[in-house]
């Protein structure tokens, strides 16, 4: 083995030691840090979700959040990335294996969360086409709405007003005045739904008072008492929940209309809402009536879509979804329970 010159070896030593140490492409380490990111954040996601969270459904605004994130921190990952590479390797930095990682890795991710944005977008369109066949939203109605004669009708659209879908009727408050039967109204216009989708929103067919003198629900008292700010659930038949006073006599009573489906109606959409099945009445006493309405149907036997059982409305071909609603059974009652009555404190009642 030949003998190395002591000469050559000391120049060799001084020029490791002179030369200058290779700099660390940080533009590089960014990079693929940019595009490591939407990674971590969505096993993050999914950590919380599974073992932390109590709400089993994914909230929509940090589901787009995430694809938007990703999106865009992947795209300027890459950027960063051939940006880092370039001049790791023009510079003779350390860490270009870093930006090639974060080429790839951003590349991928991009093209992912497309893919995953187009699937869960597509996804959401099939659906809402499949719901609105099951639901039969006939044409989603769009046209102008008018109180005519007892109705507050909708027509799907201004240019055709010869049909139109009932959203209201309007009753006079007399209790022996609960018989409904959707026809005609106006100049010859045919009812022939009773609720309808109004702008891609549900109106279900519901009953109000026509006298505003009268209507409870109209004064102030209601409009700020907790029956007038709750959207769904069960009300409570106090007079406080109803925002009445402890001097006003209340009465509680259930009322029952019934509706006669005729061949006209196509479609029927009745509120299950408790809380929006009260009528208040401002009686000429100055005492409150408060009327919990149910729905009883008669419907023709040679209906192309509906029958009648016990009184609650059925669909022939419920899994096809052909124009119908179904009422849910807790809109049906046959008959009205007995009244529960408040009296003013101090009265002998």
């Amino acid at each position: 083995m030949p003998e190395q010159d002591p000469v050559q070896f000391e120049a060799l030593q001084e020029q490791l030691q002179t030369e200058p140490k290779r700099k660390f492409s940080v533009l590089s380490l960014i990079g693929f840090g940019l595009a490591l990111l939407p990674l971590v954040v969505a096993v993050i996601y999914c950590v919380y979700y599974i073992f932390f969270s109590t709400n089993i459904s994914i909230d929509g605004e940090v589901s787009y959040g995430w694809f938007i994130l990703s999106l865009f921190t992947e795209l300027a990952a890459f950027v960063v990335s051939i940006i880092g590479l370039a001049t790791a390797r023009k510079k003779r930095k350390k860490g270009w294996g870093f930006g090639v990682a974060g080429i790839s890795m951003s590349a991928i991710g991009a093209v992912g969360a497309v893919l995953i944005g187009i699937i869960v977008i597509g996804g959401f369109a099939l659906l809402a086409y499949v719901w609105s066949g099951m639901d039969m939203v006939q044409d989603n109605y769009k046209g102008s709405r008018l109180t005519l004669d007892d109705y507050e009708v909708i027509f799907k659209s201004d240019k055709d007003t010869s049909t139109a879908a009932a959203v209201t009727w309007f009753w006079d408050g007399d209790p022996n005045h609960t018989y409904i039967s959707p026809g005609y109204c106006g100049d010859g216009i045919e009812i022939t739904s009773l609720g309808v989708y109004y702008g891609n929103q549900p109106e279900n067919f519901i009953v109000k008072l026509n006298d505003d003198e009268h209507n409870y629900f109209l004064t102030q008292e209601y409009l700020s008492s907790e029956a007038a700010s709750q959207w769904f659930g069960s009300a409570e038949l106090t007079p406080e929940f109803f925002g009445i006073g402890p001097d006003t006599k209340v009465t509680f009573e259930e009322i029952v209309f019934t509706i006669n489906v005729g061949n006209n109606i196509e479609y029927v959409k009745c509120s299950y809402s408790d809380i929006e099945r009260y009528i208040g009445i401002i009686n000429d006493d100055d005492s409150i009536t408060i009327y919990r309405y149910f729905f009883n149907f008669e419907c023709a036997t040679d209906h192309h879509y509906f029958y009648v059982e016990d009184g609650k409305l059925k669909d022939y071909q419920p899994d096809v979804g052909a124009a119908h609603s179904m009422v849910e059974s807790c809109m049906h009652r046959e008959h009205p329970s007995d009244p529960i009555v408040f009296y003013p404190e101090g009265s002998e009642g």
